[in-house]
């Protein structure tokens, strides 16, 4: 699996705007701590957090929004758990995807509650 660096890399090559970049940047660190709290994979969570917008930028569209990101994150060998979750987090998708595992839910909330903070 890549690396909290490669995940970095890919973040920062598609997100340009440093506001969002903050955003995601919180998410991580908000989910490392519920990880840790509900004894998950730490680095997983937090990866989930550090990837879930990662295609925004370039695809504000909602159709379009995270079945992009999932592709990137398919082809560089993520897991698939980080995939359903960034998914999940898009309303559009939860038909196909819906919340129903503690990282999505997770990731659902820690978005929300960051977003607030630094994504504008």
């Amino acid at each position: 699996m890549p690396t909290r660096n490669d995940a970095y890399e890919l973040m920062t090559s598609h997100v340009k705007n440093e506001n969002l970049q903050k955003h995601m940047l919180a998410v991580e660190a908000a989910m490392r701590f519920y990880a840790r709290k509900y004894d998950e994979d730490e680095e997983l969570w937090a990866m989930t957090g550090l990837l879930h917008d990662c295609d925004y930028e370039e695809y504000p569209d909602l159709r379009e929004h995270t079945q992009v990101s999932a592709q990137w994150l398919r082809e560089d060998g993520y897991d698939e758990r980080i995939i359903y979750a960034i998914l999940a987090h898009n309303d559009l998708n939860l038909s196909t995807h819906p919340r129903n595992n503690l990282l999505s839910k997770a990731l659902y909330a820690c978005d929300e509650i960051t977003g607030m903070v630094t994504a504008t």
